[in-house]
């Protein structure tokens, strides 16, 4: 399951936006090279979270894994010299695993993926205050069969930038989903963000904080914090008649996470970096808002990434 469990175009474009303030949405937690050569970036990562049990009320399932891969192209786009642009497509397919047990199989689809279209631009108004905005198209699904028409969405952001110092920034904004009914349909982007020197970085916010520590132009570790999340369609019930559950024939799936990891960062070269990330998924929550039926996690999991990133 990214950048936490799931790699959705969402809220990966909110994280963008509280570190860097110009990034693209993408796929893989991948840092950005600089842009060179036509301004072309290739990405893709790999990640998973271990066993986790899952309750709703009263009601315990069995445990749940997951892996997922990711993939992305992002073409920069200049518009002079305080402006630029950047247009992304973006693909990410989750398999989750039902761990056998004594007590009931989580339903939940076996296969999530997501396809998205997205575009966004940044722009200068002057020495400390920039805006961004943003939209992706998206289509989301879950289970057999593919993307259908009820999959497509529209996911929308608006954010500003005010750089109080050198060393000193904050930044406002809020995130749209037209796909999700819960949690990440409405969901807000906020962070100070403060470079006490050339070495360390610290951001203080929402979607992510964290602290970063930086060894050379080439090599980052930093300890983070996010959430994350997205919504798919469920064209067909996962698990049709089973006891103590509603019918989830064409509904929405909500997905909501909170982790905490590690993330070390190596830049082989201006066109090629990796990145990786160790640590936990804290809390998860799957979400039918329309059938009034959440499933939430009943322990922490082990999480792991591994991402790269080649400009052209």
């Amino acid at each position: 399951m990214k950048k936490a469990a799931f790699i959705l175009t969402g809220l990966t474009t909110f994280t963008a936006i509280t570190t860097s303030h110009a990034q693209s949405p993408t796929p893989a937690a991948v840092p950005p090279t600089e842009v060179h050569g036509i301004g072309l970036s290739v990405n893709g990562s790999f990640s998973g979270v271990g066993k986790t049990p899952f309750k709703s009320g009263t009601t315990r399932y069995n445990e749940i894994s997951s892996s997922a891969l990711a993939f992305g192209l992002s073409q920069f786009i200049p518009c002079g010299p305080v402006s630029s642009a950047e247009a992304s497509l973006n693909y990410s397919r989750t398999r989750i695993k039902s761990e056998p047990g004594k007590d009931r199989t989580l339903p939940l689809p076996t296969r999530l993926e997501s396809l998205s279209l997205g575009f966004n631009c940044e722009h200068g108004i002057d020495d400390r205050w920039s805006v961004m905005l943003g939209t992706t198209l998206v289509s989301a699904s879950a289970g057999p069969g593919g993307f259908k028409s009820k999959s497509l969405g529209v996911d929308l952001f608006a954010a500003a930038t005010y750089r109080s110092s050198p060393t000193v920034s904050f930044t406002s904004g809020l995130a749209y989903s037209s796909l999700s009914e819960a949690t990440t349909q409405l969901f807000p982007v906020l962070s100070v963000n403060w470079s006490p020197s050339l070495r360390w970085n610290v951001v203080v916010g929402i979607p992510e904080t964290g602290v970063t520590y930086r060894f050379s132009d080439s090599l980052s570790l930093g300890l983070i914090a996010a959430g994350e999340g997205g919504a798919y369609y469920v064209e067909t019930d996962p698990l049709p008649g089973a006891p103590g559950k509603p019918d989830l024939t064409r509904t929405t799936l909500d997905y909501f996470s909170i982790g905490v990891a590690l993330k070390g960062e190596w830049k082989a070269s201006n066109r090629f970096g990796v990145t990786t990330r160790v640590g936990t998924i804290c809390h998860r929550e799957f979400n039918y808002e329309s059938r009034n039926f959440k499933l939430k996690s009943d322990d922490s999991g082990l999480y792991y990434e591994f991402g790269a990133n080649v400009a052209f």
